[in-house]
């Protein structure tokens, strides 16, 4: 699937730079310009290049929230994080939207926000098969 469709509104509804950095909340959603050139530079991170991922923000932290555009969990929204447990958080870019609005209006960490499980992945036997293909 081409993601572009998706991708061009979510980089619309940000045009108006409201999501920029936010020291109180670790909010910094990136441009499509900057998170272009921010992705080409980390190109080269095995899990991106699997995933198909787009980094959507730079906070600061070495901590990055990705667009996959790759199955089985394309779409969805990885927490690329250095220190911690990487894994999806949102389902959706909808969902990331949301939650970044949520920690700028209450002065939190984005990724306190994230849910406790990840969403489901709807294709359970593609992610069977690329843990499969990744063990190898």
């Amino acid at each position: 699937m081409d993601w572009t469709s998706e991708l061009d509104a979510y980089f619309e509804e940000l045009s108006d730079g409201r999501f920029g950095y936010q020291f109180q909340s670790e909010v910094n959603l990136l441009s499509r310009i900057s998170a272009e050139k921010f992705t080409q530079q980390v190109s080269g991170l095995p899990t991106l290049a699997v995933l198909g991922g787009f980094v959507l923000d730079d906070p600061e932290t070495s901590d990055h929230h990705v667009f996959v555009t790759k199955s089985p969990v394309a779409g969805q929204i990885l927490y690329l994080c250095h220190d911690g447990d990487t894994r999806i958080v949102f389902a959706s870019l909808r969902d990331f939207v949301d939650a970044a609005r949520r920690a700028v209006a209450e002065d939190r960490y984005l990724s306190e926000l994230h849910p406790v499980c990840s969403p489901i992945c709807e294709d359970q036997a593609g992610l069977s098969n690329l843990i499969r293909k990744l063990s190898d």
